[in-house]
């Protein structure tokens, strides 16, 4: 009877783990992709300059150059990795206008001037974008930054004087103003250049890779209310302060297309999903924008 018991609580204890890995890892039973997609196409063309182990990824102009041949004008796009994600809403706007657009990104690079004090490479990324902007001289630069990262212990912006902020106000207050000055020395050489700001989406925990007996991705939102997406709103609200002093300058804010009056969502009502991971929108979700980033080549006419 004993030995009985001892096997059949046995059994039951392998079941139950078999049925968690299934549901955690699905064992190879896991569902489609779907729309879960990789970053868009110049992320693997390799159109990135350093990443974060500082390597070269052989960026080329050719290579990371994407439009119709005999273009009327031409788009860069530059920025962290929310930059690669976006571009490929940016890529489809400019063809309705005969636009070419080159994807200069990088892997953990904001385009501002001081970086985080552990991504030494990242000042070389910024002096590579500022002299891509004056070798090309485009009609207009597309930058997307995740500044809320820098609220990270290890992404600290250091402060003019070189120290680093300790409070979390003072972490916003450096981060913002590195890249007010970033914006600053762009224009001291092309005042009338428009420029717009994608900002950052709002981040959302998902899983990307649902099991047919758990899918943990479901829920696939953030309330608005939340501690975390309260706190990437003040970077964003500290941008759009910012750039109230610069004419020349659009925003153009993914939150729009993505919440709700109460919540945010990484998928649409039918399921398809916009997120590429918890950070970053998929093509899909990227071709979202392109109606405002149309809107904001069609101005471009009207700058000059």
């Amino acid at each position: 009877m004993i030995r009985r018991v001892f096997w059949v609580w046995t059994g039951l204890a392998v079941f139950i783990a078999a049925l968690f890995r299934i549901s955690t890892t699905g064992l190879g039973l896991e569902l489609p992709p779907g729309q879960f997609a990789d970053m868009r196409a110049p992320t693997i063309a390799g159109c990135f300059g350093s990443d974060f182990a500082g390597r070269n990824n052989e960026w080329s102009l050719s290579r990371c150059t994407f439009g119709v041949e005999g273009s009327i004008g031409k788009l860069l796009v530059v920025g962290d990795s929310t930059a690669a994600s976006m571009s490929d809403g940016v890529i489809e706007a400019a063809r309705r206008f005969n636009f070419s657009v080159i994807v200069f990104p990088s892997q953990g690079c904001s385009f501002m001037v001081r970086q985080p004090y552990t991504y030494e490479w990242c000042a070389d990324y910024y002096r590579q974008a500022q002299n891509l902007i004056e070798s090309l001289q485009p009609n207009g630069l597309v930058i997307s930054n995740y500044l809320s990262r820098m609220d990270i212990e290890d992404r600290r912006v250091p402060l003019p004087s070189g120290a680093l902020p300790e409070s979390k106000n003072a972490r916003l207050n450096s981060t913002i103003m590195s890249f007010e000055e970033g914006i600053i020395e762009t224009q001291q050489s092309h005042s009338k250049m428009p420029i717009l700001i994608i900002h950052e989406v709002p981040t959302i925990q998902i899983n990307l890779k649902p099991s047919l007996l758990f899918n943990r991705s479901r829920e696939a939102s953030i309330n608005k209310k939340s501690p975390s997406y309260l706190r990437q709103r003040e970077y964003v609200d500290a941008v759009n302060f910012v750039v109230k002093g610069f004419g020349v300058i659009s925003v153009l804010d993914p939150s729009i297309e993505l919440c709700s009056k109460q919540s945010c969502s990484a998928r649409s009502p039918k399921g398809i999903f916009y997120y590429m991971d918890s950070y970053h929108l998929n093509p899909i979700g990227a071709r979202l924008l392109s109606p405002k980033v149309s809107e904001w080549i069609s101005s471009l006419g009207d700058s000059g």
